[in-house]
């Protein structure tokens, strides 16, 4: 008997900021410019995503489901650019060919940034699986698989049933990643771990549709079957996974610390964070959705592996846009 593999396959489409100087921040308007992420996606739709979308119809085409991923800016742009491609992902879903895998609405590192504003992307990305597909995810999975005791915390207010985790040997204490695992604390949801140990019942890898940081890998599609057995199983005997930092998943391309370790990018975040303890909950939709842009991964590797002057200009230009939030709000 074959071991069932399951895959999560993520498509994202990152959102460009408008470039403000110091002298703007007080007049600026919209702060993320989604009229350049539409000229990028049309280029990048017709080199790569339009064929990486044929390569899920075709694999979809005979008996079979398979996880996905849509992040609310991929779904906006395609579904201005290609609307019959959307509808024909849209019937998918309906079919329960695509089971729709919960996460950040702008696939941002968010979780890191500050409690409130990861929620509101949580939110904004269920809404937007609601406006498109009618439908709402059971399976969450954050960005990068991030994962700690504090998730399932923040996610009750959701109604996740299974959150995707990453397996991780220390954590794991001897324990077989396949069985099947809860969250610490009073309300604990169902866990998947996913990168999981040579003995394990069934593997689950993350994997690029497009614009994620995960690996490339051929989409392989499993019956409705093992996805009901994935769920259900080991209900009797449930053990607890409890982690106290962030862990993230080893399938993405760049660990934790490039994105968060570099001088810009920690004062960046603590910024971000420090506006949302004065002003968050007073923020507006268009505010917080900058914010979460900010915090792309895309956005922060340019403080990381751009040359000084460039990490240094994006820095820049980032703590003005925080500023120019931080003027309306005040």
């Amino acid at each position: 008997m074959s071991i069932p593999h399951f895959q999560i396959v993520h498509f994202h489409f990152s959102v460009p900021m408008m470039e403000i100087s110091f002298l703007e921040v007080q007049s600026a308007g919209t702060l993320y410019d989604m009229e350049l992420a539409r000229q990028q996606f049309k280029k990048a739709y017709k080199q790569h995503i339009e064929v990486q979308l044929e390569k899920l119809q075709t694999v979809l085409s005979k008996e079979g489901q398979l996880m996905v991923f849509f992040s609310k800016s991929f779904l906006d742009l395609l579904n201005e650019i290609d609307s019959d491609a959307m509808e024909q992902i849209r019937q998918l879903v309906q079919q329960e060919r695509i089971i729709l895998v919960g996460s950040c609405a702008y696939s941002s590192f968010s979780y890191l940034c500050h409690p409130l504003l990861f929620q509101e992307e949580v939110k904004l990305h269920q809404q937007s699986l609601n406006n498109y597909f009618n439908k709402q995810a059971t399976y969450f999975i954050n960005t990068a698989c991030l994962y700690d005791n504090q998730l399932a915390e923040l996610l009750q207010a959701f109604h996740y049933k299974t959150v995707i985790a990453t397996a991780n040997s220390w954590h794991l204490a001897g324990r077989q990643a396949s069985q099947l695992f809860i969250s610490a604390g009073e309300e604990a949801l169902q866990l998947i771990l996913a990168n999981g140990d040579g003995t394990a019942q069934q593997t689950i890898s993350l994997v690029n549709g497009y614009g994620s940081a995960y690996g490339e890998e051929t989409f392989q599609v499993l019956d409705g079957a093992e996805l009901h057995e994935l769920y259900y199983k080991s209900s009797e005997e449930k053990h607890v996974y409890a982690v106290s930092l962030p862990i993230s998943s080893p399938e993405w391309q760049y660990n934790i610390p490039q994105y968060m370790a570099n001088p810009l990018q920690k004062a960046l975040v603590q910024e971000g964070r420090r506006l949302m303890e004065s002003k968050g909950p007073q923020l507006n939709e268009a505010d917080q959705i900058s914010m979460m842009c900010l915090l792309q991964p895309d956005h922060l590797l340019k403080m990381h592996q751009s040359s000084q002057s460039e990490s240094y200009q994006y820095f820049i230009n980032s703590m003005n846009i925080l500023t120019a939030i931080g003027l309306r709000n005040a």
